[in-house]
């Protein structure tokens, strides 16, 4: 005899009572579907932004694995045409799943970068933000997927010419360093060439962002090699000469970080380091 297929609850998510026969796999997914639109497309109404962000919170936590993909599918499906506070929406809720159902989604990760990289073109600067504390959620909660797997995508994106996404996708790869309890040393080791690269690119103008990626490679240990500081040290002091001045700030921060995370690799190049820091002695 074939195999019966798989029911599930009609009531996966918050909804009002009355119907409760078992769903077939498919219309799960339409009544997924059609639950999740209804609420994203609320949340441009001010009106009934409250109750539509509860709601698909509680949808995004009462998920089932099979469930996953179609709901990735709708977040990454709203456009930019949407208003600010579902573009942020959708980007936490990556977060949100993340949170709920840790490595579950270790085989989604993916594409939930994908998601993220499509919001980090956003000129909505807190809808990049949003972008960074869900790859945080998911750098945290969802260990089973080797961080590589968030940091290639990110690098990689480094490359593009809108500063939107070069600040941005610096700022996801700070989030999922800090946020990973294995930030893989040795891959991040294998980034410091990109990163000087870029650092010292005409082309690249979120340096600042990318400076604190640099500090974050340092507090993460991976830059307690000679080799690594070598290439490193002299980029970042390089960045103390910039004329601009969030620049300066961050390269000084960076040079700090290594002072405190290892003081005994920062003596290695203690008069370099020294010597950008007294040149903005009495910078503002």
């Amino acid at each position: 005899m074939p195999a019966e297929p798989t029911m599930y609850p009609a009531s996966f998510g918050p909804r009002s009572a009355g119907k409760r026969s078992a769903l077939t796999p498919q219309q799960a997914i339409h009544e997924l579907r059609q639950r999740t639109v209804s609420y994203l497309n609320k949340l441009a109404d001010r009106d009934t932004f409250r109750l539509a962000s509860a709601e698909l919170e509680s949808l995004a936590r009462s998920l089932t694995p099979e469930l996953f993909s179609p709901f990735l599918s709708c977040l990454s499906d709203t456009d930019s045409e949407q208003k600010a506070p579902v573009r942020r929406e959708c980007a936490r809720l990556l977060g949100t799943m993340a949170e709920a159902h840790g490595d579950a989604l270790a085989g989604f990760v993916p594409k939930m970068v994908a998601g993220v990289l499509r919001r980090l073109k956003d000129a909505d600067s807190s809808v990049r933000a949003s972008c960074a504390e869900a790859v945080r959620a998911v750098a945290e909660r969802v260990t089973r997927a080797p961080v590589s797997v968030i940091l290639k995508p990110l690098i990689d994106s480094l490359g593009e010419q809108s500063y939107g996404l070069q600040a941005g996708s610096a700022l996801c790869l700070v989030s999922a360093i800090e946020g990973s309890p294995d930030p893989d040393p040795a891959y991040l080791q294998r980034m410091v060439p990109k990163v000087v690269k870029l650092l010292g690119s005409q082309s690249f103008k979120a340096k600042p962002a990318l400076l604190a990626v640099v500090s974050a490679i340092i507090g993460s240990g991976a830059a307690e090699s000679r080799a690594v500081l070598a290439l490193l040290v002299p980029a970042v002091t390089e960045c103390m000469k910039s004329n601009d001045w969030a620049t300066r700030k961050a390269a000084a921060e960076a040079i700090w970080r290594l002072a405190i995370v290892d003081s005994e690799a920062a003596s290695w190049f203690r008069s370099r380091c020294v010597d950008s820091l007294e040149s903005c002695r009495f910078d503002k």
